[in-house]
């Protein structure tokens, strides 16, 4: 109740208003991440459980929810047409909801041994780092996808509940229309509004042609993408068989969005913070509270809340939120939680690490100046900005190593 009057109070928030007001911008997603998902969840888990058919299998349609309102940002107008935004929204939707079910699927048919599966991973990370500066459905669908192929790993469905967890999805889809359409719709931001928030960010802005998708291409980031990838799957497969999937994920996070070493380290010290942080939370929850449905539910659903609102602009906290959320779930489904939160710190740290020392490796530039937003302006540029003109003058009096370049948010 207390979340269906909040959304109804934003409701009546100027569009404006919210694009130029960042805050409310992450709480809105927040909002409707969370309503979506916990909509979701509510309808799903009680049917499924009522007629004897397996929880998990609710996982895609909760997940769909919970993920893709987060990227139903297309709002670029062409000659100012409601229509065409319109037009993108759906597209968006249905490119993330048809990526989610496919990943699924292959997830469900490759999961017989360690190579099948990482062969897939593989092939998600490879598109996925390669289209990254497409916009945010090409990273949501990038996202939705890598985490449904795990799922399709992990639970290992048979083909009657592939398609059972398929239907489920259906709730989900619809659910996210509900929610993003009529509970809080979406519309696309008038040209003042864009003015009073400032300069777009251009790697969140959809390429419309074939030559600017061509252009757009992230070929380096790709390539050392797969390298840290195929090295996480053999280290996280050695900790444990079961989990090392979180090694990978870990390593598409760290550089997807990166745009220099330099953030590819920030990114990977953000998410091993974030997960020491849950897991010590997650330790403390369970230990302390010990176990009830329906704050465990309250919980879950703070936390899907939490890691919608920070997850773009503080990631560290966003990785803070979706740990105790993963301890939760895990713990409401019997497990046993030290085990398991000692596994999920190691498997994050092998998985940083793995993308630290291809990120580092010499060679030609990791990441270079085309297609990077116009950020020197910003707190963050001139710090990054600064730290790599620091990294640089030291690494050439020692002589010969590539350092990491100045400059990759310039200020012009």
């Amino acid at each position: 109740m207390i979340n269906a009057a909040a959304l109804g109070t934003l409701r009546h928030v100027r569009v404006d208003e919210l694009n130029s007001t960042p805050a409310l911008a992450h709480l809105r997603y927040g909002l409707v991440s969370v309503t979506a998902a916990a909509t979701t969840a509510a309808l799903t888990v009680p049917t499924l459980h009522y007629l004897g058919l397996p929880i998990p299998m609710a996982g895609v349609g909760v997940l769909f929810g919970m993920v893709c309102p987060l990227f139903l940002r297309d709002s670029t107008q062409h000659n100012g047409a409601e229509h065409d935004h319109r037009t993108r929204w759906w597209h968006t939707l249905f490119i993330l909801y048809g990526t989610t079910c496919i990943a699924w699927l292959a997830g469900a048919l490759m999961n017989y041994s360690v190579v099948t599966a990482g062969i897939g991973f593989l092939a998600i990370f490879f598109v996925g780092l390669l289209l990254q500066n497409w916009g945010p459905r090409a990273i949501g669908a990038a996202l939705n996808a890598l985490v449904a192929y795990y799922l399709g790993i992990y639970l290992h469905p048979d083909a009657d509940h592939t398609a059972l967890a398929l239907a489920v999805s259906l709730v989900g889809l619809a659910v996210v229309m509900m929610t993003c359409r009529w509970i809080w719709p979406i519309r696309a931001p008038s040209a003042r509004s864009i003015g009073d928030a400032g300069a777009p960010d251009n790697s969140s802005i959809p390429v419309t042609s074939w030559r600017e998708m061509h252009a757009s291409l992230c070929w380096s980031p790709a390539v050392r993408g797969m390298g840290a990838a195929v090295l996480a799957i053999a280290v996280g497969h050695s900790l444990s068989p079961e989990r090392w999937c979180w090694a990978v994920i870990s390593v598409f996070v760290v550089f997807m969005g990166t745009r220099s070493r330099t953030d590819a380290l920030r990114r990977g010290l953000q998410r091993l913070g974030g997960t020491v942080a849950g897991v010590l939370a997650s330790a403390l929850l369970v230990t302390w509270i010990g176990h009830s449905l329906w704050f465990d539910c309250l919980l879950m659903a703070l936390c899907v809340g939490g890691w919608a609102y920070h997850i773009l602009h503080a990631y560290a906290r966003g990785v803070f939120f979706i740990t105790i959320l993963v301890a939760l779930v895990y713990a409401s489904l019997g497990f046993a939680m030290t085990p398991l939160l000692e596994v999920r710190l190691l498997e994050v740290v092998a998985g940083c690490l793995c993308a630290f020392a291809t990120a580092l490796i010499p060679g030609s530039a990791f990441f270079t100046r085309t297609n990077v937003t116009t950020m020197g302006d910003t707190p963050a540029g001139k710090t990054v900005n600064v730290c790599a003109a620091a990294v640089t003058a030291v690494a050439e009096d020692r002589g010969g190593i590539e350092p990491v370049r100045p400059g990759f948010f310039p200020a012009d």
